[in-house]
C-alpha cells in the first residue's frame, strides 16, 4: 500500500503468511523504515515493511514592531547543514538545528534587525536641570561632547548586541542657588554669602570700616562656587578709673572707633604736663579703624611731686693717696713711694642715659647710678665716676 501527502510518502508491504523472517532494515538517510512480524496460526508471520520518506516542509515567518524587523526561515527535514550565521553590522543572525528522525536537520534561519528608538528624558530641580537624549541602536558614533561654561556634558555609550551602540547624550545645566547666613557678637556682625555657579569672582576689596573676605572654587560646569564674608565692627568705648597712691587713675579704652572718635576722646580726657599720660593707638583690619588705650595718671596731689631738694649738677674732686712698694727695704736703699691721684666726677641729673655715660671709662668702683628722688615728677639719679692717676716711684728718709 502507498501513502502520499505534502509532510511524507510511505510505502508498506503486508505479508499475511511469511514463511521467512524479514531482514532487519538499514537506516538510509531521508528515510524511515519499519520490519513488524507477529506469528500466525499456521506457524509463519505476518509482516509489514514499512518505509516512510519525510518530505522538506518550509515555511516563512516575520514579526515587525517598534523595536526590531524579525524574519525567520523554517525547514522540518532539510538534507543539508545549513551556512552558519555570519556577522552584519546592525543585525543579529541566528541558526537553530535539530535532528529529526528521518537524519534530516530540522533548521530555523533567523535574522533580526533591530531598530534605533530615540526618547529624550528631563529632570527639573532647584540645582538646575538635566536633558538625556536615549539612543537604543545608534548605527553612529556621536561626536565627543564640547565644553561649554554653565553646562555639564557627558556621553555614555555601550555596544548592543547588533554591532550598534545604545548612546546616552546628558547636557546638564546648574542653576546659581543662593543662601545667606552668618554671626552676630558683642564685637561685629558677620554675614556669609554663598553662590553655587557664580559666573565671575565677587570683587574682595573691602567698603571702609568693613573687612570682606572672598573664597572662590570652580565648578564642573566652569563657572565658581563662592563665599563672600562681609564682617561689620562694633565699637566699644568706656571709661574706668582706680586709685592709686598719688590720686585717680583714668582710663579710656575704645574699639573699632573712628579717628575722630579717637581725638574726641583725646580732647575729653585733658592731658597736661602734669599728668603722667600714656597713649596706645593701633590700627584694626577694619578700614578707617582704630583700637585705642588712654591712661592718665595724675602725680601726688595732683602736681607734680618733688622729694629731691638738690642742686642738679656735675662736680669733679680731686683726692690723693700715697703708695708704699711692695718690695722696698729701710735697709737698703729706703723705701719707694708714689702718689695717686683720684679724680670723682660726681653728676646729678633726670636723664638715666646721661647718668650712665657719666661714669663710662671710669675705675670699677665708679658708682653706677642710683635715683635719689624726683624733681616735678622726674627721677634724679647720682652718679659718681672715680679715675686714678700714678707718679713715679721715689725714694724716702724713712717710712713716713
Amino acid at each position: 500500500s502507498q501513502e502520499e501527502s505534502l509532510s511524507r510518502s510511505v510505502v508498506e508491504h503486508t505479508h499475511t503468511e511469511n514463511p521467512a523472517t524479514p531482514a532487519a532494515p538499514v537506516a538510509e538517510k531521508g528515510k524511515i523504515k519499519r520490519v513488524d512480524a507477529a506469528p500466525t496460526e499456521a506457524g509463519n508471520l505476518r509482516t509489514a515493511e514499512t518505509t516512510t520518506t519525510p518530505k522538506d516542509q518550509v515555511s516563512a515567518s516575520s514579526e515587525n514592531s517598534k523595536s526590531r524587523a524579525r524574519t525567520a526561515t523554517l525547514h522540518t527535514e532539510n538534507p543539508d547543514t545549513p551556512t552558519p550565521a555570519t556577522e552584519v553590522k546592525g543585525q543579529i543572525n541566528r541558526v537553530e538545528a535539530a535532528p529529526t528522525e528521518a537524519g534530516n536537520l530540522r533548521t530555523v534561519e533567523e535574522t533580526i534587525t533591530p531598530k534605533d528608538q530615540v526618547a529624550v528624558s528631563k529632570e527639573v530641580a532647584a540645582s538646575g536641570t538635566v536633558v538625556s537624549t536615549l539612543h537604543t541602536e545608534n548605527g553612529t558614533t556621536p561626536a565627543d561632547p564640547v565644553s561649554e561654561t554653565g553646562k555639564i556634558k557627558a556621553l555614555r555609550l555601550a555596544p548592543t548586541e547588533a554591532g550598534n551602540l545604545r548612546s546616552e547624550e546628558v547636557e546638564e545645566t546648574p542653576l546659581n542657588q543662593t543662601a545667606e547666613a552668618g554671626e552676630d557678637d558683642a564685637l561685629r556682625t558677620i554675614t556669609r554669602k554663598l553662590q553655587t555657579e557664580n559666573t565671575s569672582i565677587p570683587s574682595f576689596v573691602s567698603a571702609i570700616y568693613k573687612a570682606k573676605r572672598v573664597d572662590a572654587e570652580p565648578t564642573k560646569s566652569g563657572q565658581y562656587r563662592t563665599v563672600v564674608e562681609e564682617e561689620t565692627p562694633k565699637k566699644v568705648q568706656f571709661t574706668y578709673n582706680y586709685p592709686d597712691r598719688y590720686g585717680q587713675v583714668y582710663v579710656y579704652f575704645g574699639l573699632n572707633c573712628k579717628e575722630a572718635e579717637y581725638a574726641a576722646v583725646v580732647a575729653t580726657a585733658g592731658l597736661t604736663s602734669n599728668t603722667n599720660n600714656n597713649i596706645r593707638k593701633e590700627p584694626t583690619k577694619y578700614p578707617g579703624l582704630f583700637n585705642y588705650v588712654i591712661t592718665k595718671q595724675p602725680y601726688e596731689l595732683g602736681t607734680a611731686v618733688t622729694t629731691f631738694f638738690g642742686t642738679l649738677a656735675t662736680t669733679t674732686t680731686t683726692l690723693y693717696d700715697r703708695e708704699r712698694r711692695a718690695d722696698s727695704s729701710d735697709t737698703d736703699n729706703g723705701y719707694k713711694w708714689r702718689l695717686i691721684t683720684i679724680t670723682l666726677r660726681e653728676r646729678l641729673n633726670t636723664g638715666l642715659a646721661e647718668s650712665w655715660a657719666n661714669i663710662a671709662d671710669g675705675d670699677s668702683d665708679s658708682i653706677k647710678p642710683q635715683n635719689k628722688g624726683y624733681i616735678n615728677g622726674l627721677p634724679v639719679y647720682r652718679s659718681v665716676k672715680k679715675t686714678r692717676a700714678y707718679g713715679a716711684w721715689s725714694g724716702s728718709a724713712s717710712d713716713t
